[in-house]
C-alpha cells in the first residue's frame, strides 16, 4: 500500500491542515484506520489528530483519492469536525466471544416425516365449496369414446 499526498493546504480560519492523497493498493480499499496510520507518518503528526473525510475508489482499479484533516490536537479535531465525521474516524470495539465453555452439542436426529394426503379426495360427509354442481369424484365416469 502506497500513499502520495498530492495536495496539502493551511486552513488557517479552522486552524487545520487540510490533505489531499492518492492511495495505491491492493485487494479490497484499506479500512479508515489503516489510511490514517500512513498520514500520520507521512505528517508526522498523530493519527488522533486526523480526520478522513473521504476516501472515493476508482471502480476496477487498486486506486482510491481521498481526503483528510490533521489538527494540532485532538480537542481541536472535536470542536471543529462534524459528529458523523467523529464517528466515522473512530475504530469500532472490537467484539470479543465469550469464553464460557458451551456444552457439546447433541445429536440432532431427524423425525420421520408424515405423509400428505392427497387432497382431491375429500370425504362424502362434508361436501366441498367448489365442487357442489360436479359429480363426486368416485361418480365421474372416464370418456373412452370420441363424440361425433
Amino acid at each position: 500500500m502506497e500513499l502520495n499526498i498530492t495536495k496539502k493546504d493551511k486552513n488557517a480560519l479552522f486552524e487545520r491542515e487540510d490533505i489531499t492523497f492518492k492511495l495505491t493498493h491492493t485487494g479490497p480499499t484499506p479500512t479508515r484506520t489503516e489510511i490514517k496510520e500512513l498520514l500520520a507518518i507521512k505528517t508526522g503528526g498523530s493519527v488522533e489528530t486526523i480526520a478522513i473525510i473521504s476516501i472515493n475508489s476508482e471502480f476496477g482499479r487498486d486506486n482510491a483519492i481521498g481526503v483528510a484533516h490533521t489538527y494540532k490536537t485532538k480537542k481541536d479535531l472535536e470542536k471543529r469536525e462534524p459528529k458523523h465525521i467523529i464517528k466515522r474516524n473512530t475504530p469500532k470495539p472490537k467484539k470479543e466471544e465469550p469464553k464460557s465453555e458451551a456444552p457439546a452439542e447433541a445429536p440432532v436426529t431427524i423425525a420421520p416425516v408424515e405423509a400428505k394426503k392427497d387432497t382431491t379426495e375429500q370425504s362424502s360427509a362434508v361436501p366441498s365449496e367448489k365442487s357442489e354442481g360436479e359429480p363426486k369424484a368416485e361418480e365421474k365416469k372416464p370418456v373412452t369414446e370420441a363424440k361425433k
